[in-house]
C-alpha cells in the first residue's frame, strides 16, 4: 500500500508542474521541486515507524536545501489520522494522503490535533488587544467562556488553542481570528551540529573547513556530507566501502534535480573504483581532498570527473 500512496502522491505532484523525483532507504521519498519551491515528502503507513534519527535528518536536509519536509502517512500505533488535520512527528507536519492532496488543490482549512483533540491557530495578539480592551483578566475570560485560566494563559502563548474553544472567544467578541495553517511554512527546529566518529568523514571535514566550506552530516540521505560555501552546495558520500549502484542513482539523481555538484570521496580507488566517475558522479580521494587550496580548486576536481 505504501508503494500505491507514493505512486499517487508522484502523480498529484507531477500534475501541479512539480519535477520529481524518486528515493528509497532515506529520510524522505518524494523530491518535488517548481520554481525554486523544493518539497522533501516522507511517506509512511504507520507514521510511529519515523525515528528521530531520521527526522533530525529531514530537518537538517530541508534547512539546507531551503525545502519544506511533510510527512504522507494513514496511521500512528493507536489512531488514524484525520482528513483535514495536520499532526507533527519530531517537529514536521504529517498529513493523510486526502489532506495533502487537498493542499495542493488549496481547498482545505487545515486543523492542528494534538491528544486526540483538533487545535487551531489563531491571532493571539489580536485576542490580548481585546481582552485588555474590554478589561478581561485572563481568569475573567476563562470563566466567561467555560475554560481554565491554564488553558487560555497558554493559547495566548502560542497561538493554538482547541477549535471549539476558539469559537466561543470569537462568538464573544464577534471577531475573526483564526490563521490558516500552512504545512508548507511550517516552523521548523532543527539541530545543525554536525557529529562524525568516522575518520575520513573527520578528515573530509577538517580539509573542506581549511578551504571555506561549511559542512553538514547526514545519516539517511543520498549524501552522508553537504558542503555549502556562499553560492552553491556540494553532495559528498564518503565511502568506505564498494560504491553501490544504488548509491550512484539516488546522490545523482538528487544532485542533477538539485543542481549541485556530486562526488564520491574514498580513501583510495585501487579498494574501491578504479575510475574518475560512475554514472555521472565524480570520484575523488580523500588523498586529493586534502591537497586542495581553495573552494575554487575543489569545485573545478568534481566538475572535471563529472561528466
Amino acid at each position: 500500500m505504501q508503494a500505491w500512496v507514493i505512486e499517487r502522491i508522484v502523480e498529484k505532484l507531477s500534475g501541479k508542474g512539480y519535477e520529481v523525483a524518486l528515493f528509497s532507504r532515506n529520510c524522505f521519498d518524494i523530491v518535488a521541486k517548481k520554481r525554486g519551491s523544493v518539497l522533501l515528502v516522507k511517506v509512511l503507513l504507520n507514521v510511529d515507524s519515523f525515528h528521530a534519527d531520521q527526522g533530525n535528518d529531514l530537518k537538517k536536509m530541508a534547512e539546507v536545501f531551503s525545502a519544506s519536509p511533510v510527512i504522507i502517512g494513514i496511521r500512528g500505533r493507536n489512531f488514524v489520522l484525520k482528513e483535514g488535520s495536520v499532526y507533527e512527528r519530531f517537529g514536521i507536519p504529517v498529513v493523510h494522503p486526502n489532506t495533502f492532496e487537498e493542499i495542493l488543490d488549496g481547498h482545505v482549512s487545515l486543523a492542528y490535533s494534538r491528544k486526540g483533540s483538533n487545535m487551531v491557530k489563531f491571532d493571539c495578539d489580536k485576542l490580548k488587544i481585546l481582552r485588555k480592551k474590554d478589561e478581561y483578566s485572563l481568569q475573567q475570560l476563562s470563566d466567561e467562556i467555560g475554560t481554565s485560566k491554564k488553558t487560555l494563559y497558554l493559547a495566548e502563548k502560542y497561538g493554538t488553542i482547541s477549535d471549539v474553544i476558539l469559537k466561543t472567544i470569537e462568538d464573544l467578541f464577534r471577531v475573526d481570528l483564526r490563521k490558516n495553517i500552512d504545512i508548507f511554512e511550517w516552523d521548523v527546529d532543527v539541530d545543525l551540529k554536525s557529529e562524525v566518529k568516522d575518520s575520513i568523514e573527520k578528515s573530509i571535514m577538517v580539509n573542506t573547513k581549511r578551504v571555506g566550506f561549511t559542512n553538514f552530516t547526514f545519516k539517511n540521505a543520498p549524501a552522508n556530507l553537504v558542503l555549502r560555501d556562499p553560492s552553491e552546495l556540494v553532495l559528498l558520500d564518503v565511502m568506505k566501502s564498494r560504491i553501490s549502484r544504488k548509491h550512484a542513482d539516488d546522490l545523482k539523481r538528487f544532485g542533477d534535480l538539485m543542481h549541485d555538484p556530486k562526488a564520491f570521496v574514498v580513501e583510495t580507488k585501487k579498494t574501491i573504483v578504479r575510475k574518475n566517475n560512475i554514472d555521472g558522479v565524480a570520484v575523488i580521494t580523500s588523498e586529493e581532498v586534502r591537497k586542495v587550496r581553495s573552494r575554487k580548486e575543489m569545485l573545478d576536481l568534481i566538475d572535471d570527473r563529472e561528466d
